[in-house]
């Protein structure tokens, strides 16, 4: 298909697009399902223990900033929303990652392999292997620091991910950014050649 086709085919396209109803601008999507689908959904994005009521406020406040004019943006704000509520979910299981750690942690400054954790002398008394601990001078602060020692790859990579994460929710940021200062470059150009005519 030559040039010309191809944007007489994507003229007749645009016409028969939705508006997006902040604008007036086409969207780029077959019709209000199909962009529906495309909308960050709490309950295709949440797991257990999160709050939908949460990610709901984190897509709202972002729709509003960003407000999509087509499927483009539409995709990149999704993009850029799911990034950021991994990334919030990822902050949170760094402490959480601490406290899970701890009875592995105790286990193994009370003496009782790691392998054998299931039967370690505090199991069903873990309150009191703390206290003991905590009197020797092995507070929550050093059982902490016994965690990230023996689990500093699994740290590290929660770290590469992070970075990962931001980087997906920057890009998306950059390239809707990039998108719209190009369309105003072209509308300028557009009404400029208009008023020279």
């Amino acid at each position: 298909m030559n040039e010309s086709a191809r944007t007489s085919a994507s003229s007749n396209i645009q016409a028969k697009l939705p508006t997006h109803p902040n604008s007036g601008v086409a969207l780029a999507g077959a019709d209000d399902a199909t962009l529906a689908v495309l909308q960050p959904n709490a309950a295709r994005t949440v797991t257990a223990g999160e709050s939908p009521a949460e990610f709901d406020a984190l897509a709202k406040a972002v729709a509003k900033f960003w407000q999509p004019q087509d499927v483009n943006e539409q995709l990149l704000m999704a993009d850029y929303i799911n990034a950021e509520w991994e990334l919030q979910r990822l902050r949170r299981l760094v402490p959480a990652s601490f406290i899970a750690g701890r009875p592995f942690a105790v286990s193994q400054l009370t003496g009782c392999p790691e392998e054998r954790f299931g039967e370690s002398p505090f199991v069903g008394n873990y309150e009191k292997a703390l206290a003991d601990l905590a009197a020797n001078g092995h507070t929550l602060e050093i059982l902490d620091a016994h965690v990230l020692l023996k689990h500093a790859t699994a740290f590290e990579s929660f770290d590469k991910r992070a970075t990962v994460l931001e980087a997906r929710r920057d890009g998306a940021l950059d390239k809707l950014e990039r998108r719209r200062s190009k369309m105003k470059t072209i509308s300028s150009a557009d009404s400029c050649e208009s008023r020279c005519q």
